[in-house]
């Protein structure tokens, strides 16, 4: 029987929406005194303009494109 470990060795790590690869570029940031990382850093995340949420969207679907293949290759 195959151990969950050794599963995740083998599938890759599926890859996040836009605003993953948001947090992602924003770990290790602190946020201000008395937020929540996760929430303040998903508001401003919410108040990007269209183009600097694009920026995003390209990463995610790089990362999607990237995990696809290594998918097809497992």
């Amino acid at each position: 029987m195959i151990d969950r470990k050794q599963i995740r060795k083998i599938i890759p790590k599926k890859p996040g929406d836009p605003i993953m690869q948001f947090l992602k570029e924003k770990k290790g940031q602190k946020a201000p005194e008395g937020e929540k990382w996760l929430t303040y850093w998903r508001a401003m995340y919410s108040k990007l303009t269209p183009e600097q949420k694009k920026n995003y969207e390209e990463k995610a679907e790089k990362a999607k494109e990237i995990y696809d293949k290594k998918i097809v290759q497992s």
